[in-house]
């Protein structure tokens, strides 16, 4: 790795100046973290720096370390490890975004494109989508966070705010965070309690969608359910 001092090398060359001058898209993954970090230490500079984290990790293991463990990182700290972590954050909740209020939700895939930041979160996350007759997105909400156990987790949780909403019908989302979007049999297991319930309430269950890395599998589609 080169050691020079980034006054030592080419205007043209140092990453803020290139994102000025030729746009961000133009920026390879560790300028962008260079940009982020700001400076190196005393041994490399904030290029050869994010070279080594990026060497280290790729984009998608760095987006799920915890503050405490990415700051540990010989010349990372806790500032620049805050730095890249509400980076990541930021483009998950962006993701989350659409340029319009209520997509209409026609297959597992919208769902996917719909969620698919999922894939970052460390945690698992039940997410219920509440649709109207047309298959219209209401709202969303997030109704348990950890390891899914049929005991922790109550219909009313769910069905509560379907009524709220008044939903027509609902979509079970969530997230593996191993990458695997295979259904455990408790995934199949809850899934089945909660349809049973939404038929007795009069609001069906029309899917549960699991989240990988960049993948997804609908139990309906699986005949899981």
């Amino acid at each position: 790795m080169s050691n020079l001092k980034l006054k030592n090398l080419p205007k043209n060359s140092l990453p803020r100046e290139r994102m000025i001058e030729f746009g961000v898209s133009s920026l390879s993954d560790y300028e962008l973290i260079a940009i982020l970090l700001e400076k190196g230490i005393k041994e490399k500079n904030v290029l050869d720096l994010s070279k080594e984290l990026l060497s280290s990790y790729n984009l998608l293991q760095l987006s799920k370390l915890s503050p405490h463990k990415l700051s540990k990182i010989p010349g990372i700290g806790i500032a620049k490890s805050c730095r890249i972590i509400a980076s990541f954050e930021l483009a998950n909740r962006l993701s989350s975004y659409h340029n319009f209020e209520n997509p209409k939700i026609n297959s597992p895939e919208d769902v996917y494109h719909l969620l698919n930041y999922l894939k970052y979160k460390n945690k698992e996350i039940l997410l219920g989508l509440f649709l109207d007759s047309k298959k219209q997105l209401i709202s969303k909400k997030t109704i348990f966070i950890g390891i899914l156990d049929a005991t922790l987790i109550h219909p009313r949780e769910i069905f509560s705010a379907a009524i709220s909403s008044a939903a027509a019908s609902i979509i079970l989302v969530h997230n593996h965070p191993s990458g695997d979007p295979m259904p455990s049999l408790e995934d199949i297991k809850i899934t089945k309690q909660l349809i049973i319930a939404g038929k007795i309430i009069g609001i069906p269950i029309l899917d549960h969608i699991i989240i990988g890395n960049n993948k997804f599998i609908s139990l309906k589609e699986r005949n899981k359910i």
